[in-house]
């Protein structure tokens, strides 16, 4: 049974860029969306540092929402976010990746190149594998760079169709209450 089976209440994981300051609009969304999440019950997981990290996880800890953070064992130059109830050390990346893809859900925000590989890995496993974290992307920047990747890439329509695209976090709240996209209704709406 994977970590994601053994929670009571979804496990959502939520990536984004940890250079994103708190004086940024996008870092207050962030704050809002965990926020939302803790509201409705659901379990917070983010990389574990600053930036959209620590915004998503200082605002569902505000709102007495679980969270875990995942940092890395040998980057002892950076020090955990407090707000993480929580912290599941990696030795590697590829373990921190384990823990991400064991979430339910995996919320993208703007990020850079961490947030670009990890999403591209939760992409390619939701292609090959039944059971998978359903990838959500929140604003603009992502989603006009999977725009650009599908007009200048081999990406059909199929490939974005496992992708789910919102402008706010209630959108994405009310997608996840409704269990748009689950590997059960998926299943029915193909088969």
């Amino acid at each position: 049974m994977s970590p994601a089976e053994v929670n009571k209440s979804p496990l959502v994981a939520i990536v984004g860029s940890a250079r994103i300051e708190q004086s940024d609009i996008r870092w207050q969304q962030a704050s809002e969306l965990g926020a939302a999440f803790a509201d409705s019950g659901y379990e917070v997981m983010t990389g574990g540092y600053g930036g959209l990290m620590a915004a998503v996880a200082q605002g569902a800890s505000a709102a007495g929402g679980k969270t875990i953070g995942l940092p890395m064992k040998n980057w002892d130059y950076l020090t955990p976010d407090s707000s993480h109830q929580e912290l599941r050390w990696s030795e590697n990346y590829f373990e921190r990746l384990a823990h991400l893809l064991s979430a339910d859900y995996l919320v993208v925000l703007d990020g850079g190149i961490g947030t670009l590989s990890e999403m591209a890995l939760a992409w390619a496993i939701a292609q090959t594998e039944v059971k998978h974290a359903q990838i959500i992307v929140l604003g603009e920047g992502i989603k006009e760079l999977l725009s650009n990747f599908q007009s200048s890439l081999v990406i059909s329509q199929p490939d974005m169709d496992v992708l789910f695209f919102y402008d706010s976090h209630e959108e994405i709240v009310n997608h996840i209450k409704s269990g748009i996209g689950t590997i059960q209704s998926v299943k029915k709406a193909h088969g």
